[in-house]
């Protein structure tokens, strides 16, 4: 009886240990910060702003905020010393926090324009070759809206 006893005893403190030991807590997974939505509003400019006194051409592009969620995007280069030879208005959407999305007049393709650290790069975002075009037509000599332009600080503007 003392050998039962004694296992009786045995189970009871492992089922007591059991029940009463600390669960081990689960920590719940880590939020994955995404990246804050990017400050689209603002004028971003191309390389050669910064040589404009020296006659070089240069394009900007001023984005503001509208209403209804969208953006307006003015895109046009210098018209001071030079006839303007691009230029684009329209209005864009949000496809997520750092891109934008605007149609293209005569044209199925969509540009696009995406905000990294200050710099706005504007592409046609295609799987047809010929579809990187699109942005030509709103230029003259050659020229295209695609490229890389830098956020232009209040005191540049």
């Amino acid at each position: 009886m003392s050998q039962i006893n004694i296992f009786a005893l045995f189970v009871m403190l492992m089922m007591t240990s059991a029940c009463s030991s600390k669960q081990a807590s689960v920590a719940a997974p880590a939020a994955t910060e995404l990246p804050a939505p990017a400050n689209f509003v603002g004028t971003f400019v191309t390389s050669d702003y910064a040589r404009r006194e020296q006659g070089y051409d240069w394009t900007a592009v001023n984005i503001k905020a509208q209403a209804n969620g969208q953006y307006a995007i003015n895109i046009y280069s210098r018209a001071d010393r030079k006839r303007q030879t691009c230029q684009y208005q329209g209005l864009a959407k949000m496809q997520d926090n750092h891109t934008l999305i605007a149609p293209l007049t005569n044209t199925a393709v969509q540009m696009t324009l995406t905000l990294t650290n200050n710099m706005l790069s504007i592409w046609v975002d295609s799987d047809k070759p010929d579809d990187r075009f699109a942005l030509m037509w709103y230029c003259s000599g050659g020229g295209s809206l695609a490229g890389e332009y830098q956020g232009l600080d209040d005191a540049d503007n």
